[in-house]
């Protein structure tokens, strides 16, 4: 779409700026700031207007403007026209060799667009004084001083435009990453879930087998009641089964949306994902307004082989640290190598963990903490979960803590577990 208004902005600056000038060879030349304002403003608006079409309109609006104002001064209007008609001649050389360059494939070559224009500007330039000299003005001109106006006006506005693109490519960068480490982490959340629609499957695959074993010795019983009581546990039985497949239907649909070969792989490496997880439990802590220091110490990187349960085991630990600490502290994730294991500690100065719960805080439903609202504790799901992502990935999770020094979370998982080869 045309933007007509980025095109009266071009004519109406060009014009207005194209007043502050010099005249270098005491003519009616001059070099002036509108080229120069011209040329960002083209580069700036290159994908809403025709360089050509603005080039024309710019030079004619030039033409008339200062033409206007020598009426003013008592100049007759057929010489007013015959004086400023090259620098119309100018702008529409200008706007032309935009166009034939095509100015929109150099927006990542700074040097190469600054001389292109730079030969823009110097050919216009020359356009206009032999233009100047073929109507019978005497104009004398050096063209090493034409190239020299030409290099400083052209890189100024070609140096602002790439430092403005730069800035808008830096921003855009920033939003994309912040939505892919968004992305990452909710999609981590529902690898969770999976875990989760995955155990219980198996605990309805345990529930159904016990119901039919009843029912088949409830049959065998003479007895009325018996026989009524078998009846209905195989009925359970099949609503149990039903309900097992569909439990199964929703977790295979849930795994094929997690096909990790769908996502970019902007973010795959170990490093990567520690300072993505820091970076957005930053923001959690914040919400729950502690000062928290996070730190991380990353020995041995590498490429993840399961990106989601990385993910999905340091964001629990790291979100139990900060939950662990009452206003401030400091959390750290530390990984080295060690043989064929990879060991990862999450640290925290949090409240520590006594002594008689360290038994029972990898068990499900186990729980100390209670929201100060509504009375309700939470549902000691997350340790259940973390420890069971470990030892599906062939490793071991052990915890040491005191109270009021914190806790230390110990994993040495197998690198052919995680290291993608």
């Amino acid at each position: 779409m045309y933007d007509y208004k980025a095109l009266m902005l071009i004519i109406c600056l060009t014009t207005l700026l194209g007043q502050v000038s010099i005249h270098p060879f005491n003519t009616a030349f001059r070099f002036g700031l509108g080229p120069l304002i011209f040329a960002f403003l083209i580069l700036l608006n290159r994908k809403k207007l025709h360089p050509a079409l603005t080039g024309v309109l710019t030079g004619v609006f030039v033409l008339l403007f200062r033409s206007t104002i020598n009426l003013f001064q008592g100049v007759v209007l057929q010489t007013a026209l015959n004086i400023h008609f090259p620098a119309m001649v100018y702008y529409i050389a200008m706007g032309l060799g935009f166009r034939l360059i095509n100015i929109s494939r150099f927006d990542n070559k700074p040097f190469v667009l600054g001389n292109l224009l730079t030969i823009v500007d110097f050919t216009s330039n020359v356009i206009e004084i032999f233009i100047r000299i073929i109507t019978g003005e005497e104009v004398s001109f050096f063209a090493l001083n034409l190239a020299m106006v030409a290099v400083i006006r052209m890189f100024i506005a070609s140096g602002i435009f790439t430092m403005l693109n730069y800035q808008k490519l830096q921003i855009i960068h920033s939003i994309e990453k912040k939505n892919y480490e968004n992305l990452l982490i909710k999609t981590s959340n529902l690898y969770s879930e999976i875990f989760f629609l995955e155990t219980t499957s198996s605990l309805i695959e345990e529930i159904m087998a016990k119901s039919y074993s009843l029912y088949k010795t409830l049959s065998r019983q003479k007895s009325a009641e018996a026989k009524k009581f078998s009846k209905d546990l195989l009925n359970i039985a099949t609503d149990i089964h039903e309900i097992k497949k569909h439990y199964n239907r929703i977790a295979a649909g849930l795994k094929k949306l997690l096909d990790e070969d769908n996502l970019d792989e902007a973010i795959n490496t170990f490093k990567q994902v520690v300072q993505v997880l820091l970076e957005a439990n930053k923001d959690y802590s914040k919400n729950l307004k502690k000062e928290i220091q996070f730190d991380a110490e990353v020995e041995y990187d590498f490429v993840l082989k399961d990106l989601f349960a990385i993910v999905s085991i340091l964001n629990n630990l790291v979100s139990n640290a900060i939950d662990a600490i009452q206003k401030e502290g400091w959390v750290k994730i530390h990984e080295w190598e060690a043989g064929d294991n990879v060991i990862i500690e999450v640290k925290d100065s949090g409240m520590g963990i006594p002594d008689g719960n360290i038994d029972y805080i990898f068990e499900a439903g186990f729980t100390t903490k209670y929201d100060p609202s509504t009375g309700k504790s939470s549902t000691g799901i997350g340790l259940v979960h973390v420890k069971s992502l470990v030892k599906q990935l062939g490793g071991e999770i052990k915890v040491r803590s005191k109270v009021g020094e914190g806790a230390v979370f110990r994993m040495v998982i197998p690198k052919t577990s995680v290291v993608k080869p």
